[in-house]
């Protein structure tokens, strides 16, 4: 190769290094322009205090883990029920400066703390404030009422987390009737990537999406969030019931996950030196009926047939009081299908008369 040619080669290459940095410095400079804009309409809304998203609902339904329950009232000083949180939280508040002789204890779960179907003001929460207040002379009790509809462990245990930052004296944690609900109602958001659920998490704190939402919604930025009791619990869908089919491996699968969250709420108690008391939720199964029953697997149609004969003749048999009777078809239908849930039921309606 001659000089001339290799000085032309050299320089052509340097050319070409040139172009193709100037094009990626071309293209993050498109990039960012496209950006500004948005960047302006966010500081903009953040100046006028439009779309503030703590003041929204809170679209990932408590899953978002790094959204707080609670938010600083520098005013008034005290900490309140964050307004994202309200369709599914009382309003509650308590002091942000912990009282000399204060005792603050915090009580978490589902509607059953929540105080449903009535409100906060009658919960076990609040009697067991007013309580402590009375077997305490002196000290100032506060009580707050941690219970979210149709809350379970899983949700529950950011929650304890946050709490524990807020020097109580007590937490009580009663817990374990949401589960199932939980897992299947919410089971897309619930099984979300970790860095999806991230990436979806920041761009809800924004102002500008929050304000692109309510525009897609019609939402009045004026008109109140509904009230957290007009909220239905998913059960209570039509479409709730039909989720829920016979799957063992679902159902230990949600067991072990309910074990496994309330042992990491024990850990954070004790790390945190935290006295914890976790209460065991009565069930009532002698006088509410199953939500749902479902046939065993391989029940032919004549099978179905004779069985529903057996329940109807069971039912007539009660309504006749005649219970012995009435003891024997509904055994007869549980020789047909011993997993059928109201068959179970049945038969210990009938022993309990007998």
């Amino acid at each position: 190769m001659s000089p001339e040619e290799f000085l032309m080669e050299a320089s052509s290459t340097q050319m070409t290094g040139r172009s193709q940095r100037r094009r990626r410095i071309f293209r993050l400079l498109a990039m960012g322009m496209a950006i500004v804009p948005f960047v302006a309409l966010e500081l903009v809304l953040w100046g006028l205090d439009v779309a503030d998203p703590s003041q929204a609902d809170d679209p990932s339904s408590g899953f978002n883990r790094s959204g707080r329950l609670f938010e600083v009232d520098k005013r008034d000083g005290v900490y309140r029920t964050a307004t994202a949180r309200g369709l599914f939280f009382g309003d509650q508040e308590f002091l942000l400066e912990k009282p000399e002789n204060g005792f603050r204890l915090f009580c978490l779960g589902g509607s059953t703390v929540r105080g449903r179907p009535y409100t906060t003001e009658s919960s076990f929460t609040r009697w067991l404030g007013l309580e402590l207040a009375e077997r305490t002379q002196g000290r100032e009790v506060e009580a707050v009422n941690c219970g979210g509809l149709s809350y379970a462990s899983y949700r529950l245990g950011p929650i304890v987390s946050e709490v524990l930052a807020y020097q109580p004296d007590l937490v009580v944690v009663a817990t374990g009737h949401n589960e199932f609900l939980e897992d299947r109602s919410y089971k897309n958001v619930k099984g979300r990537n970790a860095v999806i659920a991230w990436l979806e998490d920041q761009a809800m704190s924004l102002r500008t999406v929050t304000m692109c939402r309510r525009w897609m919604s019609q939402e009045d930025p004026d008109t109140p969030e509904k009230d957290s009791a007009e909220v239905e619990a998913r059960l209570d869908q039509q479409s709730g019931y039909a989720s829920y089919q016979r799957d063992q491996a679902w159902q230990d699968k949600v067991v072990a996950q309910y074990g496994r969250s309330l042992e990491l709420m024990i850990e954070e108690c004790r790390k945190a030196k935290v006295p914890l008391v976790l209460v065991r939720l009565g069930s009532n199964l002698r006088d509410c009926p199953p939500f749902k029953s479902q046939h065993r697997d391989g029940l032919s149609a004549e099978e179905r047939t004779k069985w529903q004969a057996a329940m109807d003749l069971g039912a007539r048999e009660t309504a006749a009081l005649r219970f012995e009777a009435a003891l024997t078809a509904f055994r007869r239908a549980e020789e047909l299908d011993d997993q059928h849930a109201l068959v179970a039921w049945r038969l210990a309606r009938t022993l309990d008369r007998l």
